[in-house]
């Protein structure tokens, strides 16, 4: 019997230059550990995540986030169509400053 896996759930985690590379990238990780990482302490092997973690941006061009990495996004906004999830980090922006992502 061929088994049928389910759509995964689109999320889409916004990357702009007023957030930490650091937390976009610890989403990403945190969403791709659901279910992986219990099945590799009860089964000894990973499981496929339910949840499909994207960084996406405006252009999906790689920019320095506010803590000076490197963010490489996956997509921007209009490649990924409606995702079931959308994740807005932190904003690392002293108060009067502009917002400019």
């Amino acid at each position: 019997m061929k088994t049928v896996e389910s759509p995964r759930v689109q999320v889409a985690i916004l990357a702009f230059p007023e957030t930490t590379a650091t937390l976009v990238y610890g989403m990403v990780d945190l969403f791709n550990s659901a279910a992986r990482d219990w099945s590799i302490i009860v089964d000894g092997r990973a499981a496929r995540s339910p949840l499909e973690p994207r960084i996406v941006s405006r252009d999906a061009a790689p920019f320095a986030a506010a803590n000076g990495l490197r963010l490489v996004p996956d997509a921007a906004f209009g490649d990924v169509g409606v995702p079931d999830v959308v994740c807005v980090p932190e904003l690392t922006v002293p108060p009067g400053d502009p917002i400019t992502g």
